[in-house]
């Protein structure tokens, strides 16, 4: 007979904007081998990894971006879901190269426009086969493959949790990067998603604003300098400088 023991991590995530508690079982079974187990809203998304290149389950999480990270925690079908509306945006670009294409074939063209028009953009309408003759009259035999996939609400959910968990196991490990959000700024936080919150703190913005999150991690030799061209620092001492005090707003230009 042969048994192993593992101990396993329970957090309790709270107060995160728009997501009730989450709670969060870590298990590392070895080194590079663990689970992870994520409940909210009575639902659970669970995934384990055979090999994670000798990190924690804890480190290799945080080096992982969210996708990978969906991807084996739901299935990938559910990450993703047709956009009845893109079908129609796409299928109206088609029309009309085609337009320039045929010359003197503009009725058809006007009529097939028209056809596109009443079209509904919705799961119902495709699916219904008493409207398959059109959108093959439309876009031809393979008229499915002109419906984009877009990601789904449950992707968008799932980003929204791991990224709460990151901020957690950042926190937790005391980890804080630099991030630059949007064109001009750049704080210090412990993940994309908290970054986004302490410039907002700062500057008393909506935190829905759609700002761009890059990690600055790699670029630790970048410099600065003030209106004169004068050299002052370069991100890594500013980083010395201000990662006692937390997360924190670091540095910004016009």
């Amino acid at each position: 007979m042969k048994w192993t023991e593992s101990t396993v991590t329970k957090l309790l995530i709270k107060d995160v904007e728009g997501l009730d508690p989450i709670t969060a079982y870590i298990e590392n079974y070895n080194l590079d081998q663990g689970k992870l187990t994520i409940v909210i809203c009575g639902e659970s998304y669970s995934a384990h990894w055979n090999a994670m290149g000798n990190n924690t389950l804890e480190q290799f999480v945080l080096k992982s971006d969210n996708h990978y990270l969906s991807k084996n925690l739901a299935s990938r079908a559910a990450l993703s879901e047709p956009d009845y509306d893109g079908f129609i945006t796409h299928a109206k670009k088609e029309l009309i190269e085609q337009r320039k294409m045929w010359g003197g074939k503009k009725e058809e063209i006007r009529e097939l426009w028209n056809k596109l028009t009443e079209i509904e953009p919705s799961k119902e309408y495709f699916h219904n086969a008493l409207n398959h003759q059109r959108l093959h009259e439309i876009a031809g035999d393979d008229w499915w493959h002109l419906i984009p996939e877009v990601d789904s609400t449950l992707y968008k959910y799932l980003c929204k949790i791991l990224d709460a968990l990151k901020a957690c196991l950042s926190e937790r490990a005391g980890v804080l990067k630099p991030y630059q959000v949007g064109e001009n700024d750049i704080v210090l936080a412990f993940s994309e998603q908290s970054a986004k919150q302490v410039l907002c703190d700062y500057c008393s913005w909506d935190i829905d604003e759609p700002f761009d999150v890059e990690d600055l991690s790699n670029r630790l030799d970048m410099k600065f300098q003030d209106e004169e061209g004068n050299f002052l620092y370069t991100l890594k001492t500013l980083i010395e400088q201000n990662q006692d005090h937390g997360e924190r707003y670091l540095t910004g230009w016009e």
